[in-house]
């Protein structure tokens, strides 16, 4: 019997616009944390070949104490603007969205400049009590500009994501990364040595914080002033549990690394940190939906838009697994090799901690989605709640793992570390009446498991690992593409939602869209073979 398929049959054009806005805004995000993320690798290399292990290491202790000092210079803050900004913003109230940024803003100078003034006064106890290097008191007092600009850049960029203005937010942060590249490496040429290379990171967050800055001012500037609407305390109200959710979080991370670190090897830490630095890559296939999400989700709260939450919810976390669950599996199961052609031979149990590590980031998609799905509602002690319930559960956990299993229990441990939180994330959900569809997901971790597995025999049959990492690679991947199309797990709806949200975006875009094609061949080969006739909108009329 012959099947007939409208072009997005099943979402309104409203939804669609939202769900492609979204996935758009993801995939600038995600080009911006790259590219930033590629020139600040490329300037710590630089800055650690040219300063030498010795230097490089007064240059990065000095920079401990402004990284602690910049915990306490936010409480939920930045959250709280991007829950307000996108909220007014929706409801086109500019006058008070004008005054929570003026608002918030005011508070957060005030706490950032009493942090800094502490950073700069007490430079030597700081640095003796923080990092027990007394003699560095002269570097630290000068990372108070540091500890003032980061701040305000960070809540800046808070701003411009709620106001959906994710060019600017992804151009900021290439920014900084640029002039850091550009100055560090420069002034320590010209003689400055670690001073020069401290100058220069703390310059790149100045422009930074400038841009954004000046950003927030002019677009504040051109509205109509309002008073009385939104309390700084409100903003306090809302960012609170969001701030000591991170904070236990935090505390949760440093217990696990002290446990490893009094029962490992200097061998195994270093194998354990590079197995960290590269399973990190992961996130940038996740952080640019927890930052695009949030005010989407918040938006939509604020319409009562309950039906359109419910499949941006379930819309959303379908392509996030699409991909970061194979490149999760790919990495674990490709380890050996990936590891030998990143970091050399010598990183012999690299391998086994990369593989346990990765399979923390197989549910990231449920975490990173409903995170954003409760902040966006504003339930924000449920989120408090949960990471309470993660840190009572995984302590002890964490202890006895570490303690018995060495780094490879701490490895399992930080895959485990969600576990918990997700949980509880899955039952407030429910509660809510928040549906998910599962059957589809669950087509796509088989297929993703399928893919990876079929490239087992590779292993023992090529003996050259780079030739061997690429084969297996390609197999995975279009043998992952081709199931997908055949099992309808990408359909016709998908392609279209794709090839809009890769058109907006200029190279990232064009490169993904040579994938899409492929995807789109196969959809006619299936269509052709199984009888089946895609029409589109304009076709069926």
């Amino acid at each position: 019997m012959l099947g007939i398929y409208l072009r997005l049959d099943e979402l309104s054009e409203e939804f669609e616009k939202v769900l492609v806005g979204t996935s758009r805004d993801a995939l600038i995000v995600f080009a911006g944390n790259f590219l930033s993320t590629l020139f600040l690798a490329l300037s710590a290399i630089i800055i650690a070949r040219l300063l030498q292990p010795e230097n490089y290491g007064v240059y990065s202790v000095s920079l401990v104490v402004s990284n602690v000092l910049l915990l306490f210079t936010d409480f939920g803050i930045d959250t709280a603007f991007v829950k307000y900004v996108s909220k007014f913003n929706t409801l086109k109230r500019e006058e008070i969205v004008r005054e929570v940024v003026i608002k918030g803003l005011m508070l957060k100078i005030l706490i950032v400049s009493a942090v800094s003034i502490v950073n700069y006064l007490f430079a030597f106890e700081l640095s003796t009590l923080l990092a027990e290097r007394p003699e560095l008191s002269y570097y630290v007092s000068l990372t108070a500009i540091l500890t003032f600009s980061t701040a305000l850049a960070n809540s800046s960029l808070a701003i411009i994501t709620a106001l959906r203005r994710m060019k600017l937010r992804s151009a900021i942060m290439v920014i900084q990364s640029l002039t850091k590249l550009a100055l560090s490496p420069l002034l320590v040429l010209v003689g400055l040595g670690v001073l020069g290379a401290l100058l220069g990171h703390i310059a790149s967050y100045v422009v930074s914080c400038v841009a954004g800055l000046t950003i927030i001012l002019n677009y504040v500037r051109l509205r109509k002033p309002s008073e009385g609407i939104v309390r700084s305390s409100d903003l306090i109200r809302f960012g609170l549990p969001l701030y000591l959710s991170s904070m236990l979080s935090i505390v949760l991370q440093r217990f696990q690394y002290v446990m490893l670190a009094r029962v490992a090897t200097n061998a195994e830490l270093g194998n354990m940190n590079a197995a960290n630095q590269f399973i990190s890559l992961i996130t940038l296939t996740i952080a640019p939906f927890s930052i695009t999400l949030f005010p989407v989700f918040s938006g939509l709260e604020v319409r009562g838009a309950w039906r359109d939450i419910n499949k941006l919810l379930n819309n959303v976390l379908k392509y996030m697994c699409l991909f970061t669950v194979q490149v999760a599996l790919m990495i674990g199961a490709f380890s050996q090799d990936v590891v030998r052609f990143i970091y050399g031979r010598l990183y012999v149990t690299a391998p086994l901690y990369l593989t346990l590590m990765s399979i923390g980031y197989v549910y990231a998609p449920f975490t990173v989605t409903l995170t954003a799905l409760l902040s966006g509602l504003g339930r924000t002690k449920d989120l408090l709640y949960s990471s309470i319930i993660q840190l009572l559960v995984m302590m002890p956990a964490s202890y006895l793992l570490i303690l018995t299993a060495g780094p490879e229990g701490y490895a399992v441990a930080l895959s485990l570390t969600g576990l918990p939180a997700l949980t509880y994330l899955l039952l407030v959900t429910r509660k809510i009446n928040m549906d998910i569809s599962w059957k589809p997901l669950i087509r796509i971790y088989v297929i993703s498991f399928s893919s990876v597995l079929i490239t087992i025999p590779t292993h023992y049959l090529i003996e050259n690992y780079v030739i061997r990492l690429l084969t297996k690679s390609l197999i995975s991947l279009i043998t992952y593409v081709i199931l997908l199309v055949f099992t309808d797990s990408f359909c016709w709806r998908d392609y279209e939602l794709l090839k809009k949200t890769f058109g907006g975006v200029p190279l990232l875009g064009k490169v993904l869209a040579v994938f899409l094609e492929f995807g789109k061949l196969l959809l006619q080969v299936r269509d052709k073979y199984s009888g089946r006739t895609y029409l589109s909108n304009e076709d069926s009329n």
